[in-house]
């Protein structure tokens, strides 16, 4: 029996396993098995985290009501992901009593996640370390086991989490009170202000700290204030993305249309990998109408991008020497391997000794001089992108601003063009196109329920100068939201395959998994991790692109096969050379 057949076999009964828990045998349900082909885990650790995996959703589609969890899930990033990190612990215990296994299987999974997620430099009351901390510490409160936590949250967890197992405990079996002390915790915590503006504001850009000057007009249907394509035309003519997705073919969401044509009126064929990318199998849009790609200056005023600008900027200052000695290295890396030639016959240059003879025979003969030409860098593009989704909040979107910037001033000096793209959300929850479901009755197996907002913050063609305040839009409060991954690294894929350059290189700045609520409700577990992954194995093996991915936080190598991990800022310049470094090494 071939692997492939075998590793087939295996998802099959994984998906039977999951049908049996979840108590759902008619349920249309696709755990993926590409796992198995991830070369960092040994075959028995794969067929191990399988298994977990779909415990973990059959127990969560058993024993959770997704209707009682929406109505206290608070809209802070932050506090949302501490609130479900104690659902999924409250969900592992309730199960735990039918279904003993489930536990043995999943503490599997959480053995990986923590060697995966190294806590042990975390300071106690790290807020980007606090849902895994809370979700471990209830996880043994509930189930009795060994707490796995650094001695160093020790004293933190008796001052603000102790009084509250007791309370939560005695609630396992009643999601309602259990969500109700959970959101009372998490208020302690000091997530209150930013629940109770949550729900005092429907707008999230009006969360702009009043220091910071609101944009005029500026609400959340931010596309109304989007210019179209026309007048989205850079002054060197490049045309850049249009706000609407649904308008304009060109952006590469919708294949087939007018986009696809060149200004000249020629139409050519699109790659079949292409034509896979723009039409999976398996994965479907509800709708698109209310989806944008924005140039980041767009999201914020003037004197908005200027003051976000000076807290990048303020974040340079320590990091100045090493970057600058850095990308010096790395310059000197690429120029070393840069094509270069000799134009001959030049009026001015260097003497060119070949034509000295020429010269003393004819002392009119002029032209005796050469210049050296430095050819376009292995004619190479690279597309930064970049995950602006809500967990990215705080440190790692400063990181990923930071790697924007060291990456396009290095390559910008080796005359290697580059762009900066990020992708998030227009809105929380589905917004608009989870509106429009629900208007249309709710028809099953909807797809992507979200409002996509894709973001160009720097174009291959725009030298970083011109957009230098724009890197700063990324710090922008309110910008991040939900992430979807595969229709983002698409969308990055098509503009690459559309630029002349015979080298492309993507590389992915992320955090993790796709998240979107509205699409995970109503869809297939793992839905949107299944596209994500599709859409990577397509490009990977397509060979047009070169796709490196690096994890801020978070091992990202279970969807990249080219990935590493980066814990803290200090790493980044290293990591961001040695990757460089090593693919135009190549």
């Amino acid at each position: 029996m071939t692997r492939v057949a075998n590793s087939e076999i295996l998802r099959q009964a994984n998906e039977a396993t999951y049908r049996a828990v979840a108590q759902l045998p008619r349920s249309e349900i696709y755990l993926s098995s590409g796992i198995l082909e991830n070369k960092s885990y040994k075959r028995h650790e794969a067929i191990g985290l399988m298994r977990a995996e779909a415990d973990r959703k059959a127990i969560w589609q058993r024993f959770h009501d997704e209707k009682i969890y929406e109505t206290g899930a608070p809209d802070d990033t932050l506090a949302l992901a501490c609130y479900r990190a104690l659902e999924e612990a409250r969900v592992e215990a309730v199960a735990n009593i039918p279904l003993p296994g489930t536990a043995k299987n999943i503490d599997y999974f959480l053995y990986d996640e923590t060697r995966r997620r190294d806590l042990s430099h975390s300071e106690a009351g790290d807020v980007l370390a606090m849902p895994l901390v809370l979700r471990r510490w209830a996880r043994a409160e509930f189930l009795g086991m060994k707490l796995d936590v650094p001695e160093a949250w020790h004293g933190w967890m008796q001052n603000h989490l102790s009084h509250y197992a007791e309370k939560l405990s005695a609630q396992i079996q009643n999601q309602k009170t259990y969500a109700e002390i959970t959101q009372t915790l998490l208020a302690d915590l000091g997530f209150k202000k930013q629940m109770d503006e949550a729900d005092s504001h429907d707008d999230p850009f009006s969360q702009i700290p009043p220091d910071v000057p609101k944009m005029e007009n500026d609400d959340d249907s931010t596309g109304a204030q989007i210019q179209s394509a026309d007048e989205l035309i850079e002054d060197n003519g490049e045309e850049t993305a249009p706000a609407d997705l649904g308008q304009m073919m060109e952006a590469g969401f919708n294949p087939g249309g007018a986009g696809a044509q060149e200004k000249s009126g020629k139409r050519h064929a699109r790659p079949e990998w292409i034509h896979a990318l723009e039409s999976p199998s398996d994965y479907k849009v509800y709708t698109r109408e209310f989806d944008e790609i924005v140039p980041a200056e767009k999201l914020a005023s003037t004197d908005e991008m200027r003051q976000l600008r000076q807290q990048l900027d303020e974040a340079l200052p320590p990091l100045g020497p090493i970057i600058t000695r850095l990308a010096n290295r790395l310059q000197r890396q690429l120029m070393a391997q840069q094509q270069r030639h000799w134009v001959f016959d030049q009026d001015e240059g260097i003497l060119d000794n070949a034509r000295l003879a020429r010269v003393i025979v004819n002392p009119t003969h002029g032209l005796q001089f050469k210049q050296e030409v430095k050819g376009d860098f292995r004619d190479t593009v690279v597309s930064l992108l970049l995950d602006n989704s809500g967990s990215m909040r705080g440190r790692p979107i400063l990181m990923a601003a930071l790697a924007g910037e060291i990456i396009t001033r290095t390559l910008e000096r080796c005359s290697v063009k580059t762009e900066i793209l990020g992708f998030t959300t227009a809105t929380w929850k589905g917004g608009r196109a989870r509106d429009a479901w629900h208007r249309d009755q709710q028809p099953a197996t909807p797809g992507r329920l979200n409002e996509l907002r894709h973001i160009i913050y720097k174009s291959a063609d725009t030298p970083f100068r011109r957009v230098r305040n724009a890197l700063g839009v990324m710090l922008k409060e309110g910008l991040l939201k939900e992430n979807v991954d595969g229709e983002a690294l698409t969308w990055a894929a098509q503009r690459l395959a559309k630029r002349p350059e015979a080298r492309k290189i993507l590389l992915v700045i992320s955090d993790g998994a796709p998240v979107d609520d509205a699409t995970l409700a109503a869809a297939p577990a793992m839905y949107l991790e299944r596209h994500l992954q599709q859409v990577i194995n397509t490009i990977e093996t397509s060979g047009k692109i070169e796709l490196r991915a690096i994890g801020i936080g978070h091992d990202v190598r279970r969807y990249y096969s080219q990935a590493i991990t980066i814990q803290d800022v200090a790493a980044l310049g290293q990591t961001l050379v040695g990757q460089l470094g090593e693919l135009f090494h190549k």
